[in-house]
């Protein structure tokens, strides 16, 4: 039986992985396994998930469900085809839940970064526990450096407060209605936003910060692939990319 509302992610899989000197970091091998693969597992193994769309380039979406059926990854919902930027997938998303009939459905959306592949299933719990008491929470971390406002020429304009500087991850997690109103009139403005955050902030509904620390790294360039293996092994305890290796002892 639920014990909570019906709950569906998305996972924004359409970047063209420019940074990343030639590789599709979706489909990169991270510790024996594509990242993408990582990411979707751990929303499959999140208690307050139900169903998940992935919204990826047309050219990778025979891929991505191959990888799906080849990993046995549950809860996926649908492969879609995504847009020119992450506001315009979402929105695809969205209109594949109109088409479906299914917008009463699903009460709470939780909308993810596909190369955010260290996400722990419990943060996203947690997350998602925060947007049901207060209908919009993401995903942060406090910032650990100062923080510089700079203007157009990069000079110092202003110098924020560390302790209110947040850096923002996903998921970001929302009342499906909320947000549905918010991907609406921006669009309606033609109000183009970095994270869907803004998107919610920009109709002036607060959004809560959930910290769940540094390690839910974004793989965007090549260097991240190698944070990410540490941040794995030392998860482990283990060499890097061992996790699954029989270690007991034959003598």
């Amino acid at each position: 039986m639920r014990n909570h509302p019906e709950t569906l992610a998305v996972i924004a899989a359409a970047g063209s992985s420019s940074r990343m000197s030639g590789t599709d970091k979706l489909f990169a091998d991270l510790c024996g396994k594509p990242v993408l693969v990582h990411t979707l597992e751990n929303y499959a193994h999140a208690s307050f998930v139900d169903a998940i769309i992935v919204v990826t380039r047309k050219d990778s979406i025979q891929a991505v469900q191959e990888l799906i059926e080849n990993w046995h990854i549950g809860k996926i919902h649908a492969v879609i085809e995504g847009g020119p930027n992450r506001q315009i997938s979402v929105r695809n998303a969205l209109d594949e839940i109109g088409r479906r009939r299914e917008e009463k459905k699903f009460k709470y959306i939780a909308i993810a970064d596909g190369a955010r592949c260290l996400t722990k299933p419990e943060w996203i719990d947690r997350v998602l526990t925060e947007a049901y008491r207060t209908d919009a929470a993401s995903a942060a971390f406090p910032s650990v450096d100062t923080v510089k406002i700079t203007d157009a020429q990069g000079y110092v304009q202003e110098t924020p407060d560390r302790k209110n500087v947040w850096m923002a991850q996903t998921p970001q997690a929302f009342k499906y209605a909320l947000y549905m109103a918010a991907a609406y009139s921006a669009e309606k403005d033609g109000f183009e936003a970095t994270d869907d955050n803004a998107l919610v902030e920009r109709i002036e509904h607060p959004v809560k910060m959930v910290d769940v620390g540094r390690e839910n790294l974004k793989i965007t360039t090549p260097l991240d692939l190698v944070l990410a293996q540490a941040v794995l092994s030392f998860r482990k305890d283990q060499s890097p990319c061992e996790s699954d290796k029989d270690t007991t002892s034959t003598d």
